[in-house]
């Protein structure tokens, strides 16, 4: 399967780039199925650009181009970040018309989870860095919340995995038998442990 590159008809002018933006993708494929008026993670906004533009590959684009897309980009997820950060953390989700912030899917910070990658693909190595390691200080799975299933394991353990895999990428200090051993692979495995109740057949009598 041939693979296409959005918006870079150079598949050599940043073949990491390109990689991670896959990895993102695939890790948050229900950001496709965003509900509209809804404050989703502001990895949202850039994927969705992205989407909108996919019949971008059968173009050329000048290096000013490139450059004015890849800014306007980062400037929409940017925006939606530190919105988030200054108005609604340590909840879910920003509520964009009141400018506060609701837990919508438990209480575990999901914005910040869900923004980790988008991070590392924008080249922010630093703040990839301070939120992985706030993430370990303020997370706990260990409360009584009513959570999705679903959205959990996709967007919480499946953020986290993603996360967690490209830690070295992000120049974090990796400890031995990684990637089989990490802080945030601990924090996926205990928040799926805590889904699989969740994912049983419900006893009916049928």
């Amino acid at each position: 399967m041939r693979r296409r590159h959005f918006l870079f008809p150079d598949s050599t002018s940043c073949p990491d780039l390109l990689v991670v933006v896959g990895l993102s993708v695939s890790v948050s494929t229900c950001l496709s199925t965003c509900p509209s008026g809804s404050m989703r993670a502001p990895v949202c906004a850039a994927l969705l650009l992205l989407c909108a533009l996919s019949d971008a590959a059968a173009r050329q684009f000048s290096e000013e181009q490139m450059a004015a897309v890849r800014q306007r980009i980062k400037s929409m997820f940017y925006h939606a970040y530190n919105s988030y950060l200054n108005n609604a953390f340590p909840y879910d989700e920003l509520r964009p018309l009141t400018c506060d912030g609701h837990d919508t899917w438990g209480s575990f910070s999901l914005t910040l989870i869900d923004a980790l990658d988008t991070l590392l693909v924008l080249g922010n190595r630093t703040e990839f860095q301070r939120v992985a390691s706030l993430l370990q200080d303020t997370v706990d799975f260990d409360i009584d919340v009513n959570a999705s299933v679903f959205e959990t394991n996709i967007r919480v353990v499946g953020g986290l995995l993603s996360a967690h895999m490209l830690a070295g990428r992000a120049g974090m200090e990796l400890e031995p038998g990684w990637p089989c051993s990490g802080p945030l692979l601990r924090m996926a495995e205990d928040a799926a442990r805590k889904l699989l109740p969740g994912t049983r057949p419900v006893q009916t009598g049928f």
